[in-house]
């Protein structure tokens, strides 16, 4: 299952599409 509203990422749970722990993904990294 992706996460949907987490401000991390990982390869275990990556970020759903369009989500916004996507947006913080990239901003952290």
């Amino acid at each position: 299952s992706c996460q949907k509203w987490m401000w991390t990422c990982d390869q275990k749970r990556p970020c759903c599409e369009d989500m916004v722990c996507k947006l913080w993904c990239k901003i952290i990294k």
